[in-house]
């Protein structure tokens, strides 16, 4: 049957990430991450990472949002909105402060149990991921060093080098995945990837090859190793033609057919076009290489706006794959402002949001198995690429500036209700 109605279980939530809400960075026995060591920034002054905490220097995850204080408050608002599941990251640090411990942090521990417990009380499922490696395992693991290319941006980038490390984690990914399957047999264990999609900016055939290239190599690399448990052959090529050597036992790839994700989640904010005849050096405020599409506006923050892409996406990955689909990631970062009566009038947010989730639909019509949506940044949260607070993305807006200053107090925005009405009536009221 074709429909253009969303499944009646459909896992209607929001989404965010414990390096850029949770704050408490010293708290619980907390180890520093590697999140807690890059600074703030702006939309035209990219963050630093520093090798230790310098003195006079803001770094906006310490403090963040302060979800480890506040997070009944936020959780009942995420209620109110009427969320069935809400994707949240456990801090890596909070739970294994230097990351090589034998024994996990209890004071961590108790702290996502007493989140999950208040979740439960509400009705709300987690979808956990998990948030920015300890920064005692970079520095045990000899990656903080200047010619690795992690602090210095100038240095040119080590594909071996991050190509190997990648490797570990997906045989990482792999084991935690057979675990989980071990210890549940019900338990559902997805992937989240990073989409950015790519057009080819003109219908010249190299384009549409360096487009049909650059989404094997940025988009479906590692899905292709998690969904389908082995390296693809396009990737075998590029290690071939680039002298990368993967350091693998032969053990290491059955344990990647062992280890399976059963759904596939994914991020999407926009896409970008590519060109054989340019260097798709990135446009202004995008975070991946790409050039700008003429056929599509921008948010304040140069990322482009594209609805239908979402519906192109979507397609593209279910063709793929054939397994269930969640968009975990997906909203506009915008400078709200607050008027004289203390309203948030977001109508570009509910705007961006209503187009994504008709495309949405159309998807479904197409046949794609989509389970779940969680917009970004449910409540305003520091922004990952610049450091901002300006930068908002929440239907929750949070007072606090991009220098730290606020007193945290939350207020609902105009999309807060909106998005209620969305969930309530399961995508049918959009208006």
């Amino acid at each position: 049957m074709i429909t253009t109605k969303f499944p009646k279980d459909f896992l209607w939530g929001g989404a965010t990430a414990a390096n850029q809400f949770e704050g408490g960075y010293a708290e619980g026995g907390k180890g520093l991450s590697t999140a807690d060591v890059t600074t703030g920034g702006t939309h035209t002054i990219p963050r630093r990472i520093t090798p230790i905490l310098e003195e006079n220097t803001y770094y906006p995850s310490h403090d963040a949002i302060d979800f480890y204080h506040q997070y009944k408050k936020d959780i009942k608002l995420f209620a109110e909105m009427g969320f069935k599941v809400f994707r949240m990251s456990i801090a890596w640090s909070r739970i294994f402060p230097n990351g090589d411990e034998d024994q996990p942090n209890e004071a961590g521990l108790k702290f996502y149990d007493k989140v999950f417990a208040e979740l439960k009380k509400y009705k709300i499922e987690p979808i956990v991921t998990i948030s920015t490696m300890p920064l005692g395992s970079f520095i045990s693991g000899g990656i903080l060093l200047d010619e690795s290319g992690v602090f210095n941006n100038t240095q040119s980038d080590n594909e071996q080098f991050r190509y190997q490390a990648l490797h570990h984690q997906f045989i990482a990914s792999a084991k935690a995945v057979k675990l989980g399957h071990e210890i549940n047999k019900d338990f559902k264990i997805g992937c989240m990837i990073g989409y950015f999609t790519l057009y080819p900016l003109t219908c010249h055939p190299e384009d549409m090859l360096l487009a049909q290239q650059s989404d094997n190599l940025r988009n479906f690399l590692c899905s292709d190793v998690q969904v389908r448990g082995k390296y693809p052959g396009f990737a075998m090529r590029f290690f071939k033609e680039n002298n990368i050597k993967l350091d693998a036992q032969e053990t290491d790839f059955e344990v990647l057919k062992d280890g399976c994700v059963d759904f596939y989640t994914f991020s999407y904010y926009m896409s970008n076009c590519v060109s054989h005849e340019s260097d798709n050096s990135q446009t202004t405020g995008n975070i991946i290489g790409g050039l700008s599409n003429p056929f599509l506006e921008s948010s304040d923050w140069g990322w482009q706006i594209d609805p239908k892409g979402l519906r192109w996406t979507l397609n593209n990955i279910y063709n793929r794959y054939q397994i269930p689909i969640m968009v975990v990631e997906n909203g506009l970062g915008a400078a709200d402002i607050v008027d004289s009566e203390g309203n948030i009038n977001d109508d570009y947010r509910i705007e961006f949001l209503r187009e994504h989730i008709k495309e949405m639909k159309e998807a479904i019509a197409d046949g794609v198995d989509l389970i779940g949506y969680t917009p970004w940044g449910c409540i305003d949260l520091v922004s990952a690429t610049t450091g901002e607070m300006k930068k908002r993305y929440g239907f929750i807006y949070v007072d606090k500036n991009n220098e730290g200053e606020g007193s945290l107090a939350r207020s609902k925005k105009k999309s807060f209700d909106w998005y209620k009405k969305v969930i309530s009536s399961n995508g049918e009221i959009l208006e």
